[in-house]
């Protein structure tokens, strides 16, 4: 089990969210904003990320049901960073070849029509059109 911050779940706006249920003992909250001193992560609520308002939602309501049942399980909100690993950077050289292997290999990461889609516009012998917002 690790500590878990216990004052109440304050959500700051520009900040995303993964959403963990978890166990705790010997607590009791009093509102769903609360957040407990020690609990023990039992699973995501689902693979999504969540925005500040989306997050606030669903602990609301999730938390408020728990604050009337018997069950010893609270959702709090883990602030995450995303890093965009294997973006590009300004002047990195782009090959196409490589980019439509690494669409290929991420099948389970996006659904047929969307590779599909991807690898149509990104031919290694068609080069790259011009970004449609660059082109305004």
């Amino acid at each position: 089990m690790h500590a878990v911050d216990d004052r109440p779940q304050q959500i700051r706006p520009s900040a995303v969210f993964r959403l963990w249920i978890t166990s705790y003992r010997q607590w009791r909250p009093e509102r769903w904003s609360d957040r407990p001193p020690l609990a023990t992560a039992l699973e995501p609520v689902s693979d999504a990320i969540y925005s500040a308002e989306d997050a606030q939602l669903f602990l609301e309501g999730f938390n408020s049901q728990m604050l009337r049942d018997e069950r010893e399980l609270w959702v709090v909100a883990v602030p995450i960073t995303l890093r965009f690993e294997g973006d590009l950077r300004p002047g990195d050289e782009i090959r196409a070849d490589r980019i439509l292997a690494e669409i290929r290999g991420s099948e389970r990461a996006l659904s047929n029509d969307d590779a599909a889609s991807l690898a149509a516009a990104i031919q290694p012998d068609q080069g790259f059109a011009q970004s449609p917002h660059r082109s305004r």
